[in-house]
């Protein structure tokens, strides 16, 4: 009975899901290179984007290489006077990226404070759960999978990971947050080979 219970254990802490803010500490350590006005070495451009957040918005929604075009505009001082002329010249999904780096440059205490307080795998379950209701049975089984909480353009991307912008998770009410969790649980669910 003790095994059992042993077993059972186990396999809910699997199943529990949590966000993983490791993207977040790398943007910020390039973002903090580039304020200093030196250019990222291409090991830590690397390092950010195959992060697995990174190469998740990369791989649904091309979003990798805007960002390493807009960070440098966004937060290298000498390189500011740029970022005008080079949105005007960019596509649609560049200037996203860049307007948003602008606004979060002036934000990063904020999410630091957030990054500390983020809810974490009670949310995430009730998420799960939320999109499992609409959902054919067995779709939702197994681990879910990872969240990635990044800075890129204030959306998110599914597959075989989400990948969430902070902001997005930051300036929703808490139900706003869960019902958003729950829509990109359900894409991911979608997406297996289950759904």
């Amino acid at each position: 009975m003790i095994l059992t219970f042993l077993a059972l254990a186990a396999a809910a802490a699997v199943q529990t899901p949590a966000y993983d803010i490791s993207g977040l500490q790398i943007f910020w350590n390039v973002a903090s290179i580039l304020e200093s006005d030196r250019e990222p070495t291409e090991a830590e451009w690397a390092r950010l984007l195959e992060h697995p957040g990174y190469a998740q918005i990369e791989r649904q929604g091309q979003r990798g290489e805007a960002v390493r075009a807009c960070l440098p505009l966004v937060f290298q001082p000498s390189r500011r006077a740029e970022l005008a002329g080079a949105l005007e010249e960019a596509d649609g999904r560049t200037k996203r990226v860049c307007d948003h780096l602008a606004r979060v440059r002036g934000r990063r205490e904020e999410l630091r404070a957030f990054e500390a307080e983020l809810p974490g795998g009670s949310e995430l379950a009730r998420a799960v759960e939320l999109a499992a209701r609409y959902l054919p049975d067995g779709v939702v089984e197994g681990p879910p999978p990872p969240v990635y909480v990044i800075l890129f353009e204030q959306n998110g991307f599914g597959g075989s990971a989400l990948a969430l912008d902070a902001t997005l998770l930051l300036d929703n009410t808490d139900a706003g947050r869960l019902g958003y969790l729950a829509h990109e649980f359900h894409h991911v669910f979608r997406r297996s080979p289950f759904g």
